[in-house]
């Protein structure tokens, strides 16, 4: 079964293209990614899905896009289909949304695994920008924040703050730290390195 995301909706450069699964490309959020991707380098995400918000940083990050997700499942259980759409999420639809959309795939890595902790692979690697849409509880999100915060030079965004009062508490706990401030606060949380 392929799904595709509305077109109406769609906020990315190279559109449409066909998505098997389901994502948000929505006119907010891609104007965010617009605002704080533009002039980086490398991303990390944690938590990809189907690889919507992959795809929208591939579109506009210069380099690579690492995706950390147990993927093979939704919400990291093996096997179990999204509730939505009805497919199980897989390195496989991955990677065939991201050769949809046009990109290369010498860009995209996929990390298979929960977190914490980061994949050996990254260690001591620095981004330029994060995406955490993980897990959605105050515990989850404020653990990918511990394993991001020190490993961002620039912009770590939090999705869902909108609809998970777990994310929100998460995000104004991060932006009390002292090396990082809150500048958006509306359909993603967005925390700036200062």
């Amino acid at each position: 079964m392929k799904i595709k995301s509305n077109p109406d909706t769609w906020d990315i450069p190279n559109r449409p293209f066909e998505f098997i699964g389901r994502a948000c490309f929505c006119t907010g959020r891609g104007r965010l990614f617009d605002k704080y991707l533009a002039g980086c380098q490398d991303y990390i995400e944690i938590g990809t899905l189907f690889g919507g918000s992959a795809v929208e940083a591939g579109q506009r990050v210069s380099g690579e896009v690492h995706c950390v997700d147990p993927l093979y499942g939704y919400n990291g259980e093996q096997g179990r289909t999204d509730p939505e759409c009805g497919l199980i999420p897989s390195p496989a639809i991955v990677r065939k949304n991201w050769q949809s959309a046009g990109l290369a795939q010498d860009r995209l890595f996929l990390h298979i695994q929960k977190t914490p902790p980061l994949p050996t692979s990254l260690a001591g690697r620095m981004f330029d920008v994060a995406y955490i849409d993980g897990d959605h509880s105050v515990e989850g999100a404020m653990s990918d924040w511990k394993l991001l915060r020190d490993r961002v030079r620039k912009f770590i965004l939090f999705d869902d703050i909108n609809n998970k009062p777990a994310v929100r508490h998460a995000v104004q706990v991060a932006a009390a730290e002292r090396d990082w401030e809150l500048v958006h606060d509306q359909v993603l949380g967005v925390l700036k390195r200062v």
